[in-house]
């Protein structure tokens, strides 16, 4: 790697050029010497229509970029196989990533992602609201990949704190009183 730099601040060539040269890892991979580079973390995001119920299909996003559900790169198949599958005991399977462990294979090319919440923009706890666009897009629910759901109520017709959450289990958290001025709770009360 030879980066050098003309000026006081690093250009974009600069960089490309300094690192061009570099060798790609896997993410397994154990670095030896020379310059290396390698990806240490990979996302993604799926988008709904505006319409808040069509899913979108993967690099597409529409104006209101309402978001669906994110993933994180938590294995890459070499990587699985050698932390999981080294010993003549297998410790876990691939049927246990996405059954037990509920990780995804979202690209079927053999890498699992961890799946977070679904966003749900369409249930509301007040009955004046039925549109989503009434309500600024606010999440109303989540789904957890395990389709555990928690649902939120918001403070008024302000819709600017909230002011309930209700779990699977019908756990309640609930804001009694707030402090307007500072738009934080002042006083919580929740199943404990």
């Amino acid at each position: 790697m030879n980066l050098k730099v003309a000026n006081f601040y690093y250009t974009v060539p600069d960089l490309l050029d300094g690192f061009g040269s570099c060798v790609d890892l896997d993410y397994h991979d154990i670095p030896t010497t020379g310059a290396e580079r390698r990806l240490i973390e990979a996302t993604q995001i799926k988008y709904l229509a505006d319409d808040t119920s069509t899913i979108l299909s993967d690099g597409t996003m529409e104006s209101k970029g309402l978001v669906y559900k994110q993933y994180r790169q938590a294995f890459t198949h070499d990587h699985f196989y050698d932390i999981y599958q080294q010993s003549s005991t297998n410790i876990y399977t691939l049927s246990d990533l996405s059954g037990n462990g509920k990780y995804e294979d979202i690209n079927s090319d053999g890498n699992w992602w961890v799946a977070s919440e679904i966003i749900h923009y369409t249930e509301s706890g007040h009955a004046v609201f039925t549109n989503p666009s009434e309500t600024f897009y606010l999440p109303k629910r989540f789904e957890d990949p395990f389709g555990n759901f928690i649902t939120l109520e918001y403070y008024s017709t302000y819709l600017l704190m909230i002011s309930q959450v209700t779990d699977q289990l019908n756990n309640i958290t609930e804001i009694e009183e707030f402090d307007m001025r500072l738009l934080q709770p002042e006083l919580l009360r929740d199943e404990n």
